[in-house]
């Protein structure tokens, strides 16, 4: 899985970057929330002055981001390495991979995607920046403003090195359906409830059988899931070559 491991560094470069290369060290460095904040906007007003899409910066404590700016929404990055959606994806996946919720390994991921989804399989060819997987330029990219980086991406050279796909986001909408049904089911009840106040009993069997089998269904969803990622675990290295 290359293309996995690309993504993900460069999703870590791209992240560092733009907590590091405008000031360096200054958002680790604060000591208040508001020079906290300060650093975020500092950040984002340099993306929104040359106009970089597809950027954001966040703040993180725990397991809750409560603060997050960011400059417009764009397919493709400037990097150019694939749109938003794989990128949080991809960061949904690592965070799994830590919790070892979930092996980020081809059989693990390829075995839990239906054969019926084309899109998951078949790869597209994407510009990957060299400097990306150089080590001699990590100096670089630690010092230099958002400004210079934008400069440097245009002149240097690009050249088709890698490939990547939705494979990430499938695997993504897999785990996340369950959830989503279960979230819902409790919604449809009691709009079904509210439907009952009023003369029309029909809507209100319907809504109900309807938010019922939503919740089953996600019930059986989500312990098909973990089974299956189970199995997949146990016969991976017998099945894969």
């Amino acid at each position: 899985m290359r293309s996995s491991r690309l993504r993900r560094s460069f999703i870590c470069i791209i992240t560092c970057t733009m907590l590091m290369c405008v000031q360096p060290l200054t958002v680790f460095a604060a000591e208040s929330v508001t020079n906290h904040f300060a650093s975020v906007n500092h950040i984002t007003k340099q993306i929104r002055q040359n106009h970089i899409p597809n950027h954001a910066v966040s703040i993180v404590k725990g397991d809750k981001l409560f603060y997050s700016k960011g400059y417009g929404s764009a397919d493709i990055t400037p990097f150019e390495i694939g749109n938003d959606a794989d990128a949080h994806s991809s960061i949904v996946q690592i965070i799994i991979d830590v919790f070892k919720r979930l092996k980020l390994l081809a059989p693990d991921i390829l075995r839990i995607i239906h054969h019926r989804q084309p899109s998951a399989h078949n790869p597209q060819g994407a510009f990957i920046l060299l400097f990306n997987m150089c080590y001699l330029l990590i100096t670089f990219l630690l010092v230099a403003s958002i400004i210079r980086l934008r400069d440097f991406r245009k002149r240097i050279n690009k050249s088709k090195l890698g490939f990547y796909s939705n494979v990430a986001f499938t695997v993504l909408i897999n785990l996340m359906l369950p959830v989503v049904l279960l979230i819902s089911a409790p919604a449809l009840l009691k709009a079904s409830w509210k439907a009952a106040m009023i003369p029309s009993p029909d809507m209100a069997v319907v809504l109900a059988l309807f938010s019922a089998v939503l919740f089953v269904t996600g019930i059986l969803k989500s312990r098909i899931s973990l089974t299956t990622i189970q199995k997949n675990r146990m016969k991976s290295r017998s099945t894969w070559n």
